[in-house]
């Protein structure tokens, strides 16, 4: 199962306080949709999961950019 998150339209912190909640909610085996529209939230929720310890290369996140 995919879980959505929209950020779009979003100015920061917003979109990594919705990312943290999303994860804190995400169930094994679920993975993460978080769709932007801006560089700059990108950029802060891939170096809040960075700090996560959270590699975006093997983890079950992705982003959508609209």
């Amino acid at each position: 199962m995919t879980r959505t998150i929209d950020c779009r339209n979003l100015e920061c912190p917003k979109p990594v306080i919705m990312t943290k909640n999303a994860l804190e909610g995400l169930n094994e085996g679920e993975s993460l949709e978080i769709i932007v529209n801006a560089l700059a939230p990108k950029e802060n929720i891939s170096r809040f999961l960075k700090n996560q310890n959270i590699d975006l290369e093997k983890s079950p996140f992705h982003f959508r950019s609209i």
